[in-house]
């Protein structure tokens, strides 16, 4: 039998840890993984994470990276936090895999992919809508012809983070400073879902942001925090084959739908039905994938093939689900030497596209952007 791959976490708080609820159930259901060492900031969440997922537990990420049975460090800590971490890390000489996003900007991702070249050790993206099993049919039907030529997409969904209130944990998401918001977490998450998907990005792009709750309650305390990040985010342009291709983000669940993508082509049309943008996590649970082709004159339900489930039965819906379908891809390419799971490089390519959408927004000029090297 192949060794486990053993792995070290960053960011293992259990009450509020992204990383809690869905890489730590994730990682130890998977036989391809053994979690060998957790780190939290503080003494008395390190104790209650030991007690709690039954793993070795260090204060602060130097006893992660010195332990002699980790192979693959996973930095799941708050983006303002990623540079510092991760550049211990890299030094180490460690294989890592980082939630999205990279830096706390393209300037600081390119910094770190540089680093980790220098390193020459392997890098992986929290990119997880990618491995979604409803998202991979979806692009296993339009890579084989189901719709026919891409005429256009469009895709609407909800955001809860951004609502009327606020959980305290994710309050420091209101202060663009941080570099974790709707636009860098949420839209970017669905546009990379979009580009993986087609199989073909945007060429240009135009954009409107707005701030519709510029007061935010926290859930908690009711304290009132002002937002300085958008809460309303709609982009647009053309794809590479001409088809034209739009994205909006909107904060706030609806009473009506909250995630509908439509793809329509000249021979058929696909509809991805959800319940939020979320699709990396699927958090309400996984979306409805329907079709038409044809003569069909409506969608129906497509029957998802077991072949792109990879994970055990017992990883039930819910944010683990794709979270282990993406660490089983991580788990192939390091013992096949693949690169099927987004790598740094890949992830300044997609930030330097964030970064041209906002310019977009700002300017209200259409903005082009390197279609082909975010495809790479």
């Amino acid at each position: 039998m192949t060794e486990p791959i053993g792995v070290g976490l960053i960011g293992a708080n259990p009450r509020t840890a992204w990383a809690a609820f869905a890489h730590i159930p994730a990682l130890q259901a998977l036989p391809q993984f053994e979690l060998r060492a957790l780190a939290t900031s503080r003494p008395e969440s390190a104790a209650e994470a030991e007690q709690a997922f039954g793993v070795k537990t260090y204060v602060g990420h130097e006893g992660v990276l010195s332990h002699p049975g980790v192979d693959l460090v996973v930095v799941a800590v708050r983006t303002p936090n990623h540079k510092a971490v991760l550049q211990d890390v890299l030094a180490a000489g460690k294989d890592v895999y980082c939630e999205w996003p990279l830096g706390n900007g393209a300037a600081e991702a390119a910094e770190l992919n540089a680093a980790a070249e220098q390193a020459g050790v392997r890098t992986f993206m929290g990119l997880q809508a990618r491995s979604s099993p409803p998202l991979q049919h979806m692009r296993e039907l339009i890579a084989d012809g189901y719709v026919g030529r891409v005429l256009s997409t469009s895709m609407v969904g909800t955001c809860w983070v951004y609502g009327a209130s606020t959980m305290a944990n994710n309050a420091y998401q209101l202060q663009k400073a941080n570099g974790a918001s709707m636009l860098t977490i949420q839209v970017a998450h669905a546009y990379d879902a979009m580009g993986y998907v087609l199989g073909q990005e945007l060429s240009d792009v135009v954009a409107s942001f707005a701030t519709v709750r510029p007061q935010v309650t926290v859930e908690e305390t009711g304290e009132t925090l002002a937002s300085e990040v958008p809460d309303q985010i709609a982009l647009s342009g053309v794809l590479e084959g001409g088809g034209v291709a739009s994205l909006h983000v909107k904060g706030g669940l609806s009473r009506a739908s909250n995630m509908q993508w439509v793809v329509s082509g000249d021979e058929g049309d696909l509809l991805l039905d959800g319940t939020g943008i979320h699709l990396s996590t699927d958090d309400a649970g996984p979306p409805r994938l329907l079709g038409a082709r044809g003569e069909a004159t409506a969608v129906e339900p497509l029957e998802l093939p077991a072949k792109h489930r990879w994970i055990p039965d017992e990883i039930g819906p819910g944010p683990a689900q794709n979270v282990a379908q993406h660490y089983a891809l991580v788990a192939k390419d390091l013992r096949e030497g693949t690169q099927e799971v987004p790598s740094f490089a890949h992830a300044v390519r997609r930030q330097t596209q964030i970064e041209l959408i906002d310019g977009a927004n700002a300017s209200g000029e259409r903005r082009a952007l390197d279609a082909a090297a975010a495809t790479a």
